[in-house]
């Protein structure tokens, strides 16, 4: 003797579709939630840390309006030395998997970010960053201390999304303490 179902297969795949209509209802209510409170927080200002290591022989704060980087920052050099734009293209590549933002700016009038070469500098390796509201300037005897003047910039760079990063205004001042190439630096950075 068999059991006979009080319900019909075409009853059971009815209660079953339903249920599964529910909860995916369910789980599309839970993700859209969850995207709208990932994008809240996802996007928002957030400010510079120059408490990096290793930490540079001098930092001076100054007083004033902060350097905004946003989409519409320009990154670029006064020089026209391959090494120099390449420069360019490596901070603006860093800022952009960092922090999510773009800087495609191109002209000098917003805020902008500019790589020099100053023969001041006494040091092949040593840089200066100078932070003023519009302008961050990364100057360097050579385009080998450009490039760590830009190691230091982007290590202050918070690792986060963000819609705008705040630069408070400084002096920032450094050299290598040991003396590697600018070839293995770029090595080294490549493998990491």
């Amino acid at each position: 003797m068999g059991l006979s179902s009080p319900i019909s297969n075409e009853e059971n795949n009815l209660f079953i579709n339903t249920k599964h209509l529910e909860t995916t209802k369910k789980m599309r209510k839970i993700l859209l939630s969850v995207a709208l409170m990932m994008a809240s927080i996802a996007l928002h200002a957030t400010d510079a840390d120059y408490q990096v290591v290793p930490l540079p022989q001098s930092i001076a704060l100054q007083k004033g309006e902060a350097f905004v980087l946003d989409g519409t920052t320009s990154v670029l050099s006064l020089s026209t030395d391959e090494a120099m734009q390449r420069n360019v293209q490596f901070l603006k590549q860093y800022i952009r998997e960092t922090t999510g933002i773009s800087p495609e700016g191109t002209s000098k009038k917003g805020s902008v970010i500019i790589l020099k070469l100053n023969n001041k500098i006494e040091n092949d390796e040593g840089y200066v960053i100078t932070v003023k509201t519009k302008t961050i300037t990364i100057e360097g005897k050579t385009a080998a201390g450009v490039f760590y003047g830009i190691q230091t910039l982007r290590k202050s760079l918070p690792v986060e999304q963000a819609k705008n990063v705040s630069f408070p205004l400084a002096q920032i001042i450094d050299q290598p303490s040991f003396q590697l190439s600018w070839y293995d630096a770029r090595l080294c950075e490549t493998l990491l």
